[in-house]
Protein backbone atom coordinates (compact mmCIF):
# COMPACT_ATOMS: atom_id res chain seq x y z
CA UNK A 1 0.00 0.00 0.00
CA UNK A 2 0.89 3.33 -0.72
CA UNK A 3 0.99 6.53 1.93
CA UNK A 4 -0.23 9.60 1.02
CA UNK A 5 3.45 11.18 0.68
CA UNK A 6 4.59 8.47 -1.65
CA UNK A 7 5.01 8.19 -5.44
CA UNK A 8 4.52 4.33 -6.51
CA UNK A 9 4.43 2.70 -9.75
CA UNK A 10 2.53 -0.66 -11.06
CA UNK A 11 2.27 -3.25 -12.84
CA UNK A 12 -1.18 -4.78 -13.52
CA UNK A 13 -1.58 -8.85 -15.19
CA UNK A 14 -4.90 -9.91 -15.35
CA UNK A 15 -6.05 -13.33 -17.15
CA UNK A 16 -8.05 -11.32 -19.25
CA UNK A 17 -7.67 -8.18 -21.58
CA UNK A 18 -7.84 -4.81 -19.41
CA UNK A 19 -7.97 -1.16 -19.66
CA UNK A 20 -6.16 1.38 -17.19
CA UNK A 21 -6.55 4.87 -16.20
CA UNK A 22 -4.66 7.16 -14.03
CA UNK A 23 -5.97 10.28 -12.41
CA UNK A 24 -3.88 12.26 -10.34
CA UNK A 25 -6.11 14.18 -8.23
CA UNK A 26 -5.03 17.38 -5.93
CA UNK A 27 -6.89 19.65 -3.91
CA UNK A 28 -7.33 21.97 -7.14
CA UNK A 29 -6.24 20.32 -10.07
CA UNK A 30 -6.33 16.65 -11.76
CA UNK A 31 -4.51 14.89 -14.64
CA UNK A 32 -4.67 11.69 -15.89
CA UNK A 33 -3.35 9.38 -18.45
CA UNK A 34 -3.64 6.04 -20.02
CA UNK A 35 -2.00 2.70 -18.94
CA UNK A 36 0.85 1.40 -21.54
CA UNK A 37 1.46 -2.04 -23.03
CA UNK A 38 4.33 -3.80 -24.40
CA UNK A 39 5.76 -2.64 -27.35
CA UNK A 40 4.74 -3.54 -30.29
CA UNK A 41 0.89 -4.13 -28.40
CA UNK A 42 0.32 -0.30 -27.36
CA UNK A 43 0.17 2.76 -30.23
CA UNK A 44 3.44 4.15 -31.19
CA UNK A 45 2.78 7.65 -30.00
CA UNK A 46 1.41 7.25 -26.30
CA UNK A 47 1.04 3.68 -25.32
CA UNK A 48 3.91 1.45 -25.86
CA UNK A 49 6.80 0.79 -23.74
CA UNK A 50 10.45 1.25 -25.69
CA UNK A 51 14.25 1.28 -25.71
CA UNK A 52 13.93 4.84 -27.43
CA UNK A 53 11.06 7.19 -26.73
CA UNK A 54 10.77 10.78 -26.50
CA UNK A 55 8.50 13.73 -24.81
CA UNK A 56 7.35 16.28 -27.39
CA UNK A 57 8.26 18.77 -24.74
CA UNK A 58 9.16 19.35 -21.26
CA UNK A 59 9.50 22.53 -18.97
CA UNK A 60 12.20 23.46 -16.26
CA UNK A 61 10.87 26.76 -14.34
CA UNK A 62 9.25 27.97 -17.84
CA UNK A 63 6.67 30.43 -16.91
CA UNK A 64 6.19 28.71 -13.55
CA UNK A 65 6.34 25.05 -14.92
CA UNK A 66 8.38 22.29 -14.34
CA UNK A 67 8.03 18.34 -15.59
CA UNK A 68 8.36 15.90 -13.58
CA UNK A 69 9.81 13.33 -15.64
CA UNK A 70 8.48 9.98 -14.60
CA UNK A 71 10.10 6.78 -15.84
CA UNK A 72 9.63 3.24 -14.88
CA UNK A 73 12.06 0.13 -16.34
CA UNK A 74 9.59 -2.83 -17.66
CA UNK A 75 12.25 -4.97 -18.14
CA UNK A 76 13.94 -8.36 -16.30
CA UNK A 77 17.45 -6.51 -16.11
CA UNK A 78 18.70 -3.26 -15.38
CA UNK A 79 18.47 -0.19 -17.50
CA UNK A 80 21.34 1.87 -18.19
CA UNK A 81 20.71 4.87 -20.56
CA UNK A 82 20.86 8.67 -20.86
CA UNK A 83 18.25 11.46 -21.35
CA UNK A 84 19.01 13.79 -23.88
CA UNK A 85 17.73 17.17 -23.46
CA UNK A 86 16.61 19.48 -26.94
CA UNK A 87 16.05 23.17 -27.30
CA UNK A 88 12.34 24.16 -29.66
CA UNK A 89 15.21 24.73 -32.52
CA UNK A 90 16.51 20.77 -32.23
CA UNK A 91 19.70 20.26 -33.59
CA UNK A 92 22.50 18.76 -31.05
CA UNK A 93 21.41 17.77 -27.45
CA UNK A 94 21.87 20.67 -25.15
CA UNK A 95 22.27 18.54 -22.15
CA UNK A 96 22.08 14.94 -21.12
CA UNK A 97 21.58 13.07 -18.08
CA UNK A 98 22.62 9.13 -17.54
CA UNK A 99 21.08 6.60 -15.63
CA UNK A 100 21.34 3.06 -14.34
CA UNK A 101 18.58 1.42 -12.71
CA UNK A 102 17.43 -2.09 -11.48
CA UNK A 103 14.70 -3.66 -13.10
CA UNK A 104 11.06 -3.12 -12.31
CA UNK A 105 12.36 0.32 -10.72
CA UNK A 106 10.91 3.43 -10.97
CA UNK A 107 12.29 6.69 -10.99
CA UNK A 108 11.65 10.76 -11.07
CA UNK A 109 13.94 13.55 -12.69
CA UNK A 110 13.61 17.03 -13.59
CA UNK A 111 15.38 17.98 -17.06
CA UNK A 112 19.21 19.45 -15.74
CA UNK A 113 18.86 22.23 -18.20
CA UNK A 114 18.74 25.08 -15.70
CA UNK A 115 16.00 27.23 -15.70
CA UNK A 116 14.01 28.98 -17.83
CA UNK A 117 14.16 25.78 -20.33
CA UNK A 118 11.08 24.60 -23.04
CA UNK A 119 12.00 22.07 -24.91
CA UNK A 120 12.01 18.17 -25.43
CA UNK A 121 13.46 15.22 -24.23
CA UNK A 122 14.75 11.57 -26.22
CA UNK A 123 15.31 8.77 -23.75
CA UNK A 124 17.46 6.10 -24.85
CA UNK A 125 17.84 2.47 -22.36
CA UNK A 126 19.05 -0.50 -22.34
CA UNK A 127 15.43 -2.29 -21.35
CA UNK A 128 12.28 -1.18 -22.44
CA UNK A 129 10.65 2.06 -20.44
CA UNK A 130 7.34 3.38 -19.48
CA UNK A 131 7.49 7.24 -19.58
CA UNK A 132 5.07 10.27 -18.69
CA UNK A 133 5.87 13.58 -18.36
CA UNK A 134 3.53 15.85 -15.54
CA UNK A 135 3.94 19.15 -16.02
CA UNK A 136 3.01 21.20 -12.86
CA UNK A 137 3.31 24.69 -11.40
CA UNK A 138 1.73 24.36 -7.99
CA UNK A 139 0.79 20.79 -8.33
CA UNK A 140 0.22 18.57 -11.35
CA UNK A 141 -1.67 20.44 -14.32
CA UNK A 142 -0.90 18.34 -17.18
CA UNK A 143 0.11 14.90 -18.06
CA UNK A 144 1.99 13.27 -21.56
CA UNK A 145 2.97 10.36 -22.63
CA UNK A 146 6.72 9.36 -24.05
CA UNK A 147 6.21 6.88 -27.60
CA UNK A 148 8.48 5.53 -29.88
CA UNK A 149 6.90 7.50 -33.00
CA UNK A 150 5.10 7.07 -36.09
CA UNK A 151 4.83 8.90 -39.66
CA UNK A 152 1.28 9.67 -39.25
CA UNK A 153 -1.30 10.46 -35.91
CA UNK A 154 -4.65 11.07 -35.95
CA UNK A 155 -6.57 14.03 -33.40
CA UNK A 156 -10.01 13.40 -32.50
CA UNK A 157 -10.54 16.75 -30.60
CA UNK A 158 -9.08 20.01 -31.32
CA UNK A 159 -10.57 23.06 -30.25
CA UNK A 160 -10.60 26.77 -32.15
CA UNK A 161 -12.75 29.63 -29.76
CA UNK A 162 -15.10 26.71 -28.64
CA UNK A 163 -16.80 27.51 -25.23
CA UNK A 164 -13.36 29.60 -24.25
CA UNK A 165 -11.61 26.67 -25.14
CA UNK A 166 -8.43 26.82 -27.73
CA UNK A 167 -6.42 23.67 -28.33
CA UNK A 168 -2.78 24.03 -29.30
CA UNK A 169 -0.64 20.56 -30.78
CA UNK A 170 3.06 20.10 -30.49
CA UNK A 171 4.95 17.77 -33.06
CA UNK A 172 8.77 16.82 -32.32
CA UNK A 173 10.45 15.52 -35.55
CA UNK A 174 12.43 12.43 -34.34
CA UNK A 175 14.45 12.17 -37.52
CA UNK A 176 18.12 14.38 -37.63
CA UNK A 177 17.00 15.47 -41.10
CA UNK A 178 14.24 17.76 -41.62
CA UNK A 179 10.43 16.50 -41.57
CA UNK A 180 8.18 17.66 -43.73
CA UNK A 181 4.43 17.42 -42.04
CA UNK A 182 0.68 17.99 -43.65
CA UNK A 183 -2.19 18.47 -41.33
CA UNK A 184 -5.53 18.42 -42.50
CA UNK A 185 -8.37 20.03 -40.71
CA UNK A 186 -11.80 18.58 -40.65
CA UNK A 187 -14.67 21.22 -39.36
CA UNK A 188 -18.07 22.16 -40.03
CA UNK A 189 -16.83 23.97 -43.37
CA UNK A 190 -14.99 21.27 -44.89
CA UNK A 191 -11.35 20.66 -44.34
CA UNK A 192 -8.25 23.16 -43.93
CA UNK A 193 -4.82 21.98 -45.13
CA UNK A 194 -1.64 23.11 -44.07
CA UNK A 195 2.10 22.17 -44.48
CA UNK A 196 5.14 22.61 -42.42
CA UNK A 197 8.90 21.62 -42.18
CA UNK A 198 10.29 21.21 -39.13
CA UNK A 199 14.39 21.05 -38.48
CA UNK A 200 15.85 18.02 -37.37
CA UNK A 201 15.09 16.86 -33.57
CA UNK A 202 13.14 19.98 -33.67
CA UNK A 203 9.64 21.28 -31.96
CA UNK A 204 6.33 22.55 -33.72
CA UNK A 205 3.46 24.10 -31.68
CA UNK A 206 0.36 25.08 -33.93
CA UNK A 207 -2.44 26.93 -32.29
CA UNK A 208 -5.41 26.81 -34.06
CA UNK A 209 -6.83 29.61 -33.16
CA UNK A 210 -4.10 31.81 -34.90
CA UNK A 211 -5.25 29.87 -38.51
CA UNK A 212 -7.00 32.17 -40.72
CA UNK A 213 -9.99 31.49 -42.11
CA UNK A 214 -10.66 28.25 -40.14
CA UNK A 215 -14.33 27.97 -38.65
CA UNK A 216 -14.83 28.42 -34.56
CA UNK A 217 -16.03 25.38 -32.97
CA UNK A 218 -14.78 21.68 -32.30
CA UNK A 219 -12.98 19.59 -35.09
CA UNK A 220 -10.60 17.05 -35.55
CA UNK A 221 -7.19 16.64 -37.29
CA UNK A 222 -4.66 14.17 -38.30
CA UNK A 223 -1.15 14.50 -39.49
CA UNK A 224 0.97 13.12 -42.19
CA UNK A 225 4.91 13.00 -42.86
CA UNK A 226 5.43 13.71 -46.29
CA UNK A 227 9.05 12.97 -45.75
CA UNK A 228 8.18 8.82 -44.27
CA UNK A 229 9.89 10.22 -40.89
CA UNK A 230 8.70 9.74 -37.27
CA UNK A 231 7.43 12.38 -34.86
CA UNK A 232 5.68 11.87 -31.73
CA UNK A 233 2.50 15.05 -30.41
CA UNK A 234 0.94 15.90 -27.49
CA UNK A 235 -2.48 18.19 -28.00
CA UNK A 236 -2.98 20.96 -25.27
CA UNK A 237 -5.78 22.24 -24.65
CA UNK A 238 -6.76 25.60 -22.14
CA UNK A 239 -9.04 28.28 -21.17
CA UNK A 240 -7.54 30.61 -20.21
CA UNK A 241 -10.15 32.69 -18.41
CA UNK A 242 -10.35 29.83 -15.96
CA UNK A 243 -7.39 28.58 -15.85
CA UNK A 244 -7.79 25.24 -17.03
CA UNK A 245 -5.91 22.70 -18.86
CA UNK A 246 -5.95 19.29 -19.93
CA UNK A 247 -3.97 17.48 -22.81
CA UNK A 248 -3.85 13.72 -24.74
CA UNK A 249 -1.62 12.25 -27.36
CA UNK A 250 -2.33 11.68 -30.95
CA UNK A 251 -2.68 8.41 -31.82
CA UNK A 252 -1.56 6.29 -34.61
CA UNK A 253 -3.42 2.79 -34.77
CA UNK A 254 -7.08 3.38 -35.51
CA UNK A 255 -9.06 0.12 -34.17
CA UNK A 256 -12.59 -0.93 -34.67
CA UNK A 257 -13.00 -1.35 -31.22
CA UNK A 258 -11.86 1.38 -28.22
CA UNK A 259 -12.50 0.90 -24.62
CA UNK A 260 -12.71 4.12 -22.45
CA UNK A 261 -12.41 2.62 -19.05
CA UNK A 262 -13.73 5.79 -16.82
CA UNK A 263 -17.16 7.74 -17.87
CA UNK A 264 -18.77 10.25 -15.55
CA UNK A 265 -22.09 11.33 -15.83
CA UNK A 266 -23.16 13.64 -12.81
CA UNK A 267 -20.98 11.59 -10.74
CA UNK A 268 -20.79 12.59 -7.12
CA UNK A 269 -17.17 11.73 -5.10
CA UNK A 270 -15.87 12.97 -2.34
CA UNK A 271 -18.40 15.59 -2.63
CA UNK A 272 -18.11 16.82 -6.05
CA UNK A 273 -19.49 16.24 -9.10
CA UNK A 274 -18.13 15.26 -12.53
CA UNK A 275 -19.60 14.36 -16.42
CA UNK A 276 -17.36 13.22 -19.80
CA UNK A 277 -17.25 13.62 -22.89
CA UNK A 278 -15.90 11.66 -25.59
CA UNK A 279 -15.08 12.34 -29.35
CA UNK A 280 -14.76 9.74 -32.30
CA UNK A 281 -12.68 10.19 -35.17
CA UNK A 282 -13.08 7.96 -38.32
CA UNK A 283 -9.17 6.27 -38.82
CA UNK A 284 -10.35 4.68 -41.79
CA UNK A 285 -10.55 4.98 -45.72
CA UNK A 286 -14.13 5.07 -46.21
CA UNK A 287 -17.98 6.52 -44.74
CA UNK A 288 -17.86 4.22 -41.16
CA UNK A 289 -20.74 3.95 -38.73
CA UNK A 290 -20.08 3.08 -34.97
CA UNK A 291 -22.03 2.40 -31.85
CA UNK A 292 -21.22 3.15 -28.05
CA UNK A 293 -22.51 0.70 -25.88
CA UNK A 294 -22.54 1.75 -22.07
CA UNK A 295 -21.19 -0.60 -18.81
CA UNK A 296 -21.97 0.06 -15.10
CA UNK A 297 -19.29 -0.42 -12.35
CA UNK A 298 -20.83 -4.10 -12.50
CA UNK A 299 -19.78 -5.22 -15.71
CA UNK A 300 -23.84 -4.87 -17.04
CA UNK A 301 -24.41 -3.14 -20.44
CA UNK A 302 -28.06 -1.06 -20.91
CA UNK A 303 -30.34 -1.58 -23.63
CA UNK A 304 -29.16 1.77 -25.04
CA UNK A 305 -26.47 2.93 -27.09
CA UNK A 306 -25.53 5.76 -29.05
CA UNK A 307 -24.59 5.78 -32.62
CA UNK A 308 -23.28 7.93 -35.78
CA UNK A 309 -21.90 7.95 -39.03
CA UNK A 310 -18.60 9.70 -40.31
CA UNK A 311 -16.79 10.84 -43.53
CA UNK A 312 -13.12 9.95 -43.35
CA UNK A 313 -11.32 12.21 -40.69
CA UNK A 314 -14.89 13.57 -39.09
CA UNK A 315 -15.17 13.32 -35.42
CA UNK A 316 -18.29 13.36 -33.59
CA UNK A 317 -18.42 13.92 -30.28
CA UNK A 318 -20.91 12.91 -26.78
CA UNK A 319 -21.35 14.87 -23.54
CA UNK A 320 -22.78 11.96 -21.00
CA UNK A 321 -25.24 14.38 -19.54
CA UNK A 322 -27.06 15.17 -22.86
CA UNK A 323 -27.13 11.36 -23.87
CA UNK A 324 -30.34 10.34 -23.12
CA UNK A 325 -30.20 6.40 -24.47
CA UNK A 326 -32.67 3.50 -22.42
CA UNK A 327 -31.08 2.71 -19.38
CA UNK A 328 -28.74 5.75 -19.29
CA UNK A 329 -28.70 7.35 -15.74
CA UNK A 330 -25.97 9.72 -13.45
CA UNK A 331 -23.02 7.70 -12.07
CA UNK A 332 -20.06 5.49 -13.09
CA UNK A 333 -19.74 4.00 -16.34
CA UNK A 334 -17.39 2.88 -18.85
CA UNK A 335 -17.78 2.33 -23.02
CA UNK A 336 -16.97 0.30 -25.86
CA UNK A 337 -17.01 1.52 -29.21
CA UNK A 338 -17.55 -0.36 -32.18
CA UNK A 339 -17.01 0.82 -35.62
CA UNK A 340 -16.88 -0.26 -39.36
CA UNK A 341 -13.86 1.52 -39.99
CA UNK A 342 -11.05 2.04 -37.56
CA UNK A 343 -11.91 4.82 -35.41
CA UNK A 344 -9.93 6.79 -32.07
CA UNK A 345 -11.16 8.04 -29.19
CA UNK A 346 -9.98 10.10 -26.84
CA UNK A 347 -12.23 11.14 -23.28
CA UNK A 348 -12.38 13.88 -21.09
CA UNK A 349 -14.11 14.79 -17.59
CA UNK A 350 -14.60 17.88 -16.00
CA UNK A 351 -15.86 18.88 -12.51
CA UNK A 352 -19.21 20.88 -12.42
CA UNK A 353 -19.91 21.16 -8.62
CA UNK A 354 -17.85 21.43 -5.49
CA UNK A 355 -14.51 22.03 -7.48
CA UNK A 356 -12.34 25.12 -7.68
CA UNK A 357 -8.72 25.76 -9.62
CA UNK A 358 -8.26 23.30 -13.15
CA UNK A 359 -10.14 20.10 -12.59
CA UNK A 360 -10.60 18.86 -15.64
CA UNK A 361 -8.70 15.90 -17.60
CA UNK A 362 -8.34 14.50 -20.76
CA UNK A 363 -6.96 10.54 -22.15
CA UNK A 364 -6.59 8.28 -24.98
CA UNK A 365 -9.36 5.15 -25.30
CA UNK A 366 -7.46 1.70 -25.66
CA UNK A 367 -8.04 0.20 -29.33
CA UNK A 368 -8.31 -3.28 -29.34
Amino acid sequence: MCNAAQVASAVVDSSQDLSVIVEQVGASQISAYSGVQANPLGDPLWATTGGSLALPYVYKSYYGYTSNIRLLNTGAQAASGTLSYFTLNGGSAVQTAPFNKAALSAWTVQPNTGDGFYGSVAIQSSQPLAVLSDAYNTAIDISTQAGVGATSAYLPYIMRNYGGWNSCFVVRNLDNATNNVTITYYHSAGTTVESQSIAANAMWTRCQQSIVGMPDGPLSARIVSTSNRPFVLAINQSQVSAGKHMSYNGSQQGSRVVILPVLRRNHTENNRAWSSGFQVQNAGDGTGCFAVSYFDPAGASIAGQSTGCLNPGYAQGFYLPNVTVNGMNDGLWSAVVTATQSIVVVANATCTIGCSGDNVYAYNGFGR
